[in-house]
C-alpha cells in the first residue's frame, strides 16, 4: 500500500471497493515536516505504515460529522496530535464518542502560507481546506463535491448515478437533501467562498483529483443548477 501524489505536498491513500466506489484520505505536508491527516481513513493492513511513510502525524481533521468512523482509531495511534472539526460538526461527534476535538482555528499555526481551513455553511459540518499548490490553490473537500471517474457497478452504481454523485463531477442529492438546511443562503455562501479561493483543482474524498483553470466558474455554475 503506498500513498500517491496528487500535487506536491499532497498525497492520497485510497481504498477501492469492488463495485467501484473509493474513498480517500489525503496527507497534507506541513512545514515542520509533519502531515495533516484530512478526513481519517482505515485502508487496510499496512494503513499506519503508509501514512507514516510520508511524515509524523501532526493533525488529524474530521471532514464532518457523517466521516468519523476511523478518527478513534488515528487518535488512539497518534495520540499527540490535535483532532479538529468545524464547529457545526462537534455537537455530533461528541455523541458518538469523539471528545475533546478542537476547532479548526487549532490549525492555523500549523499550516503553509496560503493555506486555510474553512468551516462551510453545512449543517454536517463539513470543512474545506484551501491549499496552496504550484498550479493554484487546491479545494479538498470530503462530501461536498464528488468526481467519480471509475466505473460503478451493480445495483449500488446504479443508486450513485440516481442520487447524481456519480459519474463526473456532481453535487449529489443526499448532500443537497442532509447537509444543506437553506438552499438559497448555501449557494450564496458557498458561490462566495469559491470566488475567494479561486481553486484550480478539487481534491475529493470521493473520486479523482481534478484540475481545470476554470474550476471556480464549473463548480458555481454545478452549484446553482443544483440548488436552484
Amino acid at each position: 500500500m503506498e500513498p500517491s501524489i496528487v500535487v506536491p505536498g499532497v498525497h492520497r491513500l485510497e481504498q477501492v471497493l469492488a463495485w467501484g466506489w473509493s474513498m480517500s484520505m489525503h496527507l497534507l505536508a506541513l512545514p515542520d515536516g509533519g502531515v495533516l491527516v484530512h478526513s481519517p481513513t482505515w485502508c487496510g493492513d499496512g494503513t499506519f505504515e503508509a501514512v507514516e511513510a510520508i511524515g509524523e502525524v501532526r493533525a488529524i481533521l474530521a471532514p464532518n460529522h457523517f466521516h468519523h468512523l476511523s478518527l478513534a482509531r488515528f487518535r488512539q495511534r497518534w495520540p499527540d496530535a490535535i483532532a479538529v472539526a468545524a464547529p457545526a460538526a462537534l455537537p455530533r461527534l461528541a455523541r458518538k464518542g469523539h471528545a475533546d476535538l478542537r476547532d479548526l482555528d487549532a490549525l492555523t499555526p500549523l499550516l503553509p502560507a496560503g493555506a486555510r481551513a474553512i468551516p462551510c455553511a453545512m449543517k454536517s459540518g463539513e470543512a474545506w481546506l484551501s491549499w496552496p499548490t504550484p498550479d493554484g490553490a487546491a479545494l479538498v473537500v470530503c462530501d461536498a463535491f464528488f468526481h467519480v471517474t471509475r466505473p460503478v457497478r451493480g445495483f449500488r452504481g446504479w443508486v450513485l448515478r440516481r442520487l447524481q454523485i456519480a459519474p463526473g463531477l456532481c453535487f449529489g442529492a443526499t448532500t443537497r437533501r442532509l447537509a444543506i438546511a437553506d438552499r438559497a443562503a448555501f449557494l450564496a455562501w458557498a458561490t462566495s467562498a469559491i470566488a475567494d479561493v479561486a481553486p484550480t483543482w478539487l481534491i475529493p474524498s470521493h473520486g479523482a483529483a481534478l484540475h481545470d483553470p476554470d474550476l471556480a466558474g464549473r463548480l458555481q455554475a454545478l452549484l446553482a443548477a443544483r440548488l436552484a
